[in-house]
Protein backbone atom coordinates (compact mmCIF):
# COMPACT_ATOMS: atom_id res chain seq x y z
CA UNK A 1 0.00 0.00 0.00
CA UNK A 2 1.23 3.55 -0.66
CA UNK A 3 3.07 5.35 2.10
CA UNK A 4 2.74 9.14 1.96
CA UNK A 5 6.15 10.82 2.07
CA UNK A 6 5.15 14.40 1.31
CA UNK A 7 2.25 16.79 0.83
CA UNK A 8 2.02 19.81 -1.44
CA UNK A 9 -1.34 21.35 -0.50
CA UNK A 10 -3.96 18.83 -1.80
CA UNK A 11 -1.31 16.88 -3.72
CA UNK A 12 0.13 13.80 -2.00
CA UNK A 13 3.42 12.17 -2.92
CA UNK A 14 3.61 8.52 -1.91
CA UNK A 15 5.80 5.47 -2.36
CA UNK A 16 4.56 1.93 -2.95
CA UNK A 17 6.32 -1.34 -3.65
CA UNK A 18 5.41 -2.99 -6.95
CA UNK A 19 5.92 -6.49 -5.55
CA UNK A 20 2.78 -8.67 -5.67
CA UNK A 21 0.84 -6.06 -7.67
CA UNK A 22 -0.44 -6.12 -11.29
CA UNK A 23 2.29 -3.60 -12.13
CA UNK A 24 5.23 -5.97 -11.59
CA UNK A 25 6.60 -7.22 -14.88
CA UNK A 26 4.99 -4.50 -17.00
CA UNK A 27 6.17 -1.33 -18.70
CA UNK A 28 4.58 1.91 -17.56
CA UNK A 29 3.01 2.41 -20.99
CA UNK A 30 1.27 -0.98 -20.82
CA UNK A 31 -0.36 -0.92 -17.39
CA UNK A 32 -3.87 0.41 -16.66
CA UNK A 33 -2.98 2.54 -13.64
CA UNK A 34 -4.14 5.83 -15.11
CA UNK A 35 -7.38 4.26 -16.28
CA UNK A 36 -8.15 2.45 -13.02
CA UNK A 37 -6.98 4.96 -10.41
CA UNK A 38 -6.34 8.22 -12.32
CA UNK A 39 -2.96 8.18 -10.61
CA UNK A 40 0.45 9.14 -12.00
CA UNK A 41 3.69 7.26 -11.53
CA UNK A 42 6.15 10.14 -11.45
CA UNK A 43 9.27 8.12 -10.77
CA UNK A 44 10.70 4.79 -9.70
CA UNK A 45 13.33 3.63 -7.25
CA UNK A 46 15.49 0.61 -8.06
CA UNK A 47 17.74 -0.29 -5.13
CA UNK A 48 18.57 3.32 -4.30
CA UNK A 49 18.63 4.68 -7.86
CA UNK A 50 15.83 7.07 -8.85
CA UNK A 51 14.54 7.64 -12.39
CA UNK A 52 11.83 10.00 -13.61
CA UNK A 53 8.98 7.90 -15.01
CA UNK A 54 8.94 7.29 -18.76
CA UNK A 55 6.67 5.07 -20.87
CA UNK A 56 9.41 2.51 -21.53
CA UNK A 57 10.42 1.97 -17.90
CA UNK A 58 10.03 -1.65 -16.84
CA UNK A 59 8.64 -2.33 -13.38
CA UNK A 60 10.18 -5.23 -11.48
CA UNK A 61 9.13 -6.76 -8.15
CA UNK A 62 11.99 -4.76 -6.58
CA UNK A 63 10.71 -1.45 -7.96
CA UNK A 64 9.37 1.19 -5.58
CA UNK A 65 6.89 3.49 -7.31
CA UNK A 66 6.69 7.20 -6.53
CA UNK A 67 3.04 8.21 -6.97
CA UNK A 68 1.27 11.56 -7.12
CA UNK A 69 -2.42 12.02 -6.45
CA UNK A 70 -5.22 12.89 -4.08
CA UNK A 71 -6.24 10.76 -1.08
CA UNK A 72 -9.16 9.44 -3.16
CA UNK A 73 -6.81 8.42 -5.96
CA UNK A 74 -4.50 6.61 -3.53
CA UNK A 75 -7.51 4.72 -2.15
CA UNK A 76 -8.47 3.80 -5.72
CA UNK A 77 -4.92 2.49 -6.20
CA UNK A 78 -5.30 0.32 -3.10
CA UNK A 79 -8.57 -1.09 -4.42
CA UNK A 80 -7.00 -1.80 -7.81
CA UNK A 81 -3.91 -3.64 -6.56
CA UNK A 82 -6.05 -5.66 -4.15
CA UNK A 83 -5.64 -6.67 -0.54
CA UNK A 84 -2.18 -7.63 0.66
CA UNK A 85 -1.46 -11.28 1.30
CA UNK A 86 -2.03 -12.18 4.93
CA UNK A 87 1.32 -13.09 6.49
CA UNK A 88 1.39 -14.56 9.97
CA UNK A 89 5.20 -14.86 10.28
CA UNK A 90 6.80 -12.00 12.19
CA UNK A 91 8.98 -9.26 10.74
CA UNK A 92 12.54 -9.67 12.04
CA UNK A 93 14.27 -6.71 13.69
CA UNK A 94 18.01 -7.24 14.05
CA UNK A 95 19.06 -5.13 17.00
CA UNK A 96 17.10 -4.23 20.13
CA UNK A 97 18.48 -0.75 20.75
CA UNK A 98 16.42 2.44 20.58
CA UNK A 99 15.95 2.23 16.79
CA UNK A 100 14.90 -1.42 16.91
CA UNK A 101 12.52 -0.75 19.79
CA UNK A 102 11.02 2.25 17.98
CA UNK A 103 10.34 0.10 14.92
CA UNK A 104 8.83 -2.60 17.11
CA UNK A 105 6.54 -0.01 18.71
CA UNK A 106 5.24 1.15 15.32
CA UNK A 107 4.68 -2.43 14.16
CA UNK A 108 2.83 -3.25 17.37
CA UNK A 109 0.48 -0.27 16.87
CA UNK A 110 -0.34 -1.65 13.41
CA UNK A 111 -0.85 -5.18 14.78
CA UNK A 112 2.08 -6.53 12.73
CA UNK A 113 3.84 -9.48 14.33
CA UNK A 114 7.55 -8.94 14.92
CA UNK A 115 10.55 -10.54 16.61
CA UNK A 116 13.66 -8.74 17.83
CA UNK A 117 17.06 -10.46 17.72
CA UNK A 118 19.30 -9.01 20.42
CA UNK A 119 22.50 -10.17 22.15
CA UNK A 120 22.09 -8.24 25.41
CA UNK A 121 19.37 -9.59 27.73
CA UNK A 122 19.22 -6.26 29.59
CA UNK A 123 17.70 -4.61 26.49
CA UNK A 124 14.77 -7.01 26.39
CA UNK A 125 11.36 -5.40 26.91
CA UNK A 126 8.18 -7.28 27.76
CA UNK A 127 6.20 -5.59 24.98
CA UNK A 128 7.95 -7.51 22.18
CA UNK A 129 8.96 -11.06 21.26
CA UNK A 130 12.72 -11.63 21.47
CA UNK A 131 15.33 -14.16 20.45
CA UNK A 132 18.49 -13.71 22.51
CA UNK A 133 21.58 -14.29 20.39
CA UNK A 134 24.01 -12.95 17.83
CA UNK A 135 22.26 -12.06 14.55
CA UNK A 136 25.53 -12.74 12.70
CA UNK A 137 24.98 -16.47 13.33
CA UNK A 138 22.85 -18.31 10.80
CA UNK A 139 21.38 -20.63 13.43
CA UNK A 140 20.12 -17.66 15.44
CA UNK A 141 18.44 -16.17 12.37
CA UNK A 142 16.80 -19.48 11.55
CA UNK A 143 15.54 -19.79 15.13
CA UNK A 144 14.08 -16.29 14.87
CA UNK A 145 12.22 -17.26 11.68
CA UNK A 146 14.26 -15.84 8.82
CA UNK A 147 13.01 -18.52 6.44
CA UNK A 148 9.36 -17.50 6.90
CA UNK A 149 9.62 -13.77 7.68
CA UNK A 150 8.15 -11.34 5.12
CA UNK A 151 10.79 -8.70 5.91
CA UNK A 152 13.87 -8.02 8.00
CA UNK A 153 15.20 -4.72 9.37
CA UNK A 154 18.87 -4.27 10.31
CA UNK A 155 19.10 -1.53 12.94
CA UNK A 156 22.55 -1.68 14.52
CA UNK A 157 24.59 1.53 14.81
CA UNK A 158 27.52 -0.17 12.99
CA UNK A 159 27.20 0.22 9.22
CA UNK A 160 29.77 -2.53 8.53
CA UNK A 161 27.70 -4.93 10.61
CA UNK A 162 24.52 -3.87 8.82
CA UNK A 163 26.21 -4.59 5.48
CA UNK A 164 27.18 -8.07 6.68
CA UNK A 165 23.70 -8.78 8.07
CA UNK A 166 22.14 -7.62 4.81
CA UNK A 167 24.40 -9.93 2.80
CA UNK A 168 23.63 -12.84 5.12
CA UNK A 169 19.85 -12.30 5.01
CA UNK A 170 19.87 -11.90 1.22
CA UNK A 171 21.87 -15.14 0.93
CA UNK A 172 19.45 -17.06 3.15
CA UNK A 173 16.31 -15.50 1.63
CA UNK A 174 16.73 -14.04 -1.88
CA UNK A 175 13.04 -13.05 -1.91
CA UNK A 176 12.80 -11.27 1.46
CA UNK A 177 12.32 -7.51 1.80
CA UNK A 178 15.32 -5.96 3.58
CA UNK A 179 15.40 -2.53 5.22
CA UNK A 180 18.62 -1.22 6.70
CA UNK A 181 19.72 1.68 8.83
CA UNK A 182 22.73 3.76 7.71
CA UNK A 183 24.56 5.90 10.23
CA UNK A 184 26.78 7.46 7.53
CA UNK A 185 25.47 8.74 4.19
CA UNK A 186 28.47 7.34 2.30
CA UNK A 187 27.43 3.79 3.21
CA UNK A 188 23.97 4.01 1.61
CA UNK A 189 25.13 2.76 -1.84
CA UNK A 190 27.09 -0.06 -0.20
CA UNK A 191 24.00 -1.26 1.67
CA UNK A 192 21.99 -1.21 -1.56
CA UNK A 193 24.71 -3.23 -3.31
CA UNK A 194 24.65 -5.69 -0.42
CA UNK A 195 20.96 -6.31 -1.14
CA UNK A 196 18.95 -3.82 0.91
CA UNK A 197 15.66 -2.76 -0.70
CA UNK A 198 15.38 0.39 1.43
CA UNK A 199 18.06 2.27 3.36
CA UNK A 200 17.15 4.74 6.11
CA UNK A 201 19.86 7.39 6.29
CA UNK A 202 19.98 9.75 9.25
CA UNK A 203 21.63 12.42 7.10
CA UNK A 204 19.07 12.32 4.28
CA UNK A 205 16.05 12.06 6.56
CA UNK A 206 17.26 14.99 8.64
CA UNK A 207 18.19 17.13 5.63
CA UNK A 208 14.83 16.55 3.94
CA UNK A 209 12.88 17.39 7.09
CA UNK A 210 14.81 20.61 7.77
CA UNK A 211 14.64 21.72 4.11
CA UNK A 212 10.88 21.16 3.85
CA UNK A 213 10.28 22.98 7.13
CA UNK A 214 12.29 26.02 6.05
CA UNK A 215 10.77 26.24 2.56
CA UNK A 216 7.18 26.58 3.86
CA UNK A 217 5.52 24.54 1.08
CA UNK A 218 7.11 26.49 -1.82
CA UNK A 219 9.27 23.47 -2.54
CA UNK A 220 8.88 19.90 -1.32
CA UNK A 221 12.08 17.84 -1.32
CA UNK A 222 11.10 14.22 -2.03
CA UNK A 223 14.69 13.12 -1.66
CA UNK A 224 18.06 14.76 -2.14
CA UNK A 225 18.13 16.26 -5.64
CA UNK A 226 14.44 15.60 -6.36
CA UNK A 227 11.87 18.32 -5.67
CA UNK A 228 8.22 19.15 -6.12
CA UNK A 229 8.06 22.84 -7.02
CA UNK A 230 5.66 25.48 -8.28
CA UNK A 231 6.23 27.79 -11.26
CA UNK A 232 3.93 30.59 -12.55
CA UNK A 233 2.94 29.85 -16.14
CA UNK A 234 4.66 32.29 -18.55
CA UNK A 235 2.16 34.36 -20.52
CA UNK A 236 3.41 33.06 -23.88
CA UNK A 237 2.51 29.47 -22.89
CA UNK A 238 -1.13 30.23 -22.02
CA UNK A 239 -3.45 28.25 -24.28
CA UNK A 240 -0.84 25.65 -25.14
CA UNK A 241 -1.22 22.03 -24.08
CA UNK A 242 0.96 20.61 -21.33
CA UNK A 243 2.66 18.46 -23.94
CA UNK A 244 3.49 21.53 -26.04
CA UNK A 245 4.66 23.56 -23.03
CA UNK A 246 7.01 20.79 -21.92
CA UNK A 247 8.24 19.80 -25.39
CA UNK A 248 11.50 21.79 -25.17
CA UNK A 249 12.14 21.18 -21.48
CA UNK A 250 14.49 18.70 -19.88
CA UNK A 251 13.10 15.16 -19.62
CA UNK A 252 13.74 15.21 -15.87
CA UNK A 253 10.57 17.26 -15.18
CA UNK A 254 6.99 16.04 -14.95
CA UNK A 255 3.80 18.11 -14.50
CA UNK A 256 1.75 16.74 -11.59
CA UNK A 257 -0.83 19.50 -11.09
CA UNK A 258 -2.12 22.82 -12.42
CA UNK A 259 -3.67 25.44 -10.15
CA UNK A 260 -6.01 28.18 -11.37
CA UNK A 261 -8.10 30.55 -9.23
CA UNK A 262 -7.44 28.53 -6.12
CA UNK A 263 -8.48 25.22 -7.71
CA UNK A 264 -5.87 22.51 -8.22
CA UNK A 265 -6.23 19.90 -10.96
CA UNK A 266 -4.06 16.93 -10.05
CA UNK A 267 -2.59 14.59 -12.67
CA UNK A 268 -3.87 16.53 -15.68
CA UNK A 269 -3.80 14.92 -19.11
CA UNK A 270 -0.94 15.99 -21.43
CA UNK A 271 -3.59 17.29 -23.82
CA UNK A 272 -4.92 19.78 -21.24
CA UNK A 273 -4.64 23.41 -22.38
CA UNK A 274 -3.02 25.65 -19.81
CA UNK A 275 -5.16 28.62 -18.77
CA UNK A 276 -3.72 32.13 -18.30
CA UNK A 277 -2.36 33.06 -14.87
CA UNK A 278 -2.03 29.41 -13.85
CA UNK A 279 0.57 27.94 -11.51
CA UNK A 280 2.17 24.69 -12.64
CA UNK A 281 3.34 22.15 -10.04
CA UNK A 282 6.12 19.89 -11.26
CA UNK A 283 8.42 17.20 -9.93
CA UNK A 284 11.96 17.03 -11.18
CA UNK A 285 15.63 16.85 -10.46
CA UNK A 286 17.42 19.99 -9.35
CA UNK A 287 19.20 20.19 -12.71
CA UNK A 288 15.97 19.80 -14.71
CA UNK A 289 14.30 22.45 -12.53
CA UNK A 290 17.01 24.97 -13.36
CA UNK A 291 16.83 24.16 -17.09
CA UNK A 292 13.03 24.57 -17.10
CA UNK A 293 13.24 27.95 -15.36
CA UNK A 294 15.76 29.15 -17.94
CA UNK A 295 13.54 28.02 -20.85
CA UNK A 296 10.25 29.34 -19.41
CA UNK A 297 11.65 32.70 -18.36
Amino acid sequence: MPHVIGRFEQLLIAEASAAHTPLAGTALKDNRLRECADLSVIGVWERGHFAIAGPEILISPETVLVLAGTPEQLRAYNAWVGAADQVSAPVLILGGGRVGQAIASVLAKRNIAHCIVEQLPELVQASSVYVIGNAEEEDVLRTAGIMEAPAVVTTTHDDDLNVYLTLLCRHLRPDIQILSRAALERNVPTLHRAGADFVMSYASLGANTIWNYLMHHDVLMVTEGLNVFQVPLPAHLAGKTIREAMSHCAPGCHVVAVRTAGQMQINPEPSMRLPPHADVILIGTAKAEQELLQIWT
